[in-house]
């Protein structure tokens, strides 16, 4: 069981209190079945902060950051080259393969391209 202060801070941590503010009730909200009074920003966002909070040695997703807006998905972006640990994105956008240190193409051509480390990407 985590606190609110450790709730509050993976929400901002990944960028997604003012994504999160609009829920009815705010985060004491109910959510329904498969999160179908959210938006999916709203439903990212929250498994974006849920996994932040739970902080795995390794974190895989897939397509995370497809409803987000670009200014939230660099938040997120540079929030997850924070964290401790491997994530590994499965993505079709390019803003979030070009964040990555590692890169792995499959287009029929497997391809694999190494970066150095950068800085977090910013806007």
């Amino acid at each position: 069981d985590a606190t609110r202060a450790e709730i509050d801070a993976a929400i901002a941590a990944v960028g997604a209190t003012e994504g999160l503010a609009g829920l009815a009730g705010g985060l004491d909200a109910v959510v329904l079945e498969e999160g179908i009074n959210l938006t999916p920003q709203q439903r990212q966002l929250t498994a974006l902060a849920r996994a932040w909070l739970v902080g795995p040695d390794i974190l895989v997703l897939d397509e995370s950051t497809s409803a987000l807006d670009e200014d939230t998905e660099l938040h997120v972006l540079d929030a997850l080259r924070r964290r401790h640990g491997t994530t590994i994105f499965v993505t079709h956008r390019e803003q979030v393969a070009a964040a990555a240190d590692l890169r792995l193409l499959v287009d029929g051509t497997p391809r694999f391209d190494a970066d150095p480390p950068r800085a977090p990407v910013s806007a």
